[in-house]
């Protein structure tokens, strides 16, 4: 029997990982930009409808959100989907955009546009978690390959 460990992927070169760092830093400012957006809309919806804790509200719905999709990646860790999780996701998603909607004063002269724009931070959150499920995913596949041949 070998005492080698088995190296689950080749040396990743220096260029690449500066790069998963520098997209790593980005992505945290891509969530949470549109998180502040979402939380800032959603705090002032509860508290023009008397919700109590209005400060509570937003946390619930988008941090919910985030909780539900950083569940998600654990799984996509592991080489795993759990259809759960995402429909979790995705249902507070939809939540968060349609209450992002609501909140667009309705006299706007450019209302549409409003809208769209309300709805786009959930959105770029839930984009943003699925490429990096996606990539990690991925990566689970090649190194779980990467010892199912060095195994053989």
């Amino acid at each position: 029997m070998s005492t080698n460990p088995i190296t689950l992927s080749p040396k990743t070169p220096p260029a690449i990982v500066r790069l998963d760092k520098l997209t790593n830093v980005l992505l945290l400012v891509l969530v949470g930009v549109p998180f502040f957006i979402s939380f800032g809309a959603l705090r002032h919806l509860a508290e023009q409808n008397n919700i109590s804790y209005p400060v509570l509200y937003p946390l619930m719905v988008d941090f919910g959100l985030i909780i539900f999709k950083f569940l998600a990646l654990r799984e996509s860790l592991r080489g795993r989907r759990d259809l759960y999780t995402w429909a979790m996701a995705i249902t507070l998603t939809i939540i968060s955009v349609a209450l992002n909607i609501v909140h667009v004063p309705r006299t706007l002269p450019t209302l549409g546009l409003a809208r769209f724009m309300a709805a786009l931070p959930p959105l770029v959150i839930l984009t943003a978690f699925v490429a990096v499920s996606r990539r990690i995913e991925e990566d689970a596949r090649t190194e779980t390959a990467i010892v199912n041949h060095r195994v053989i």
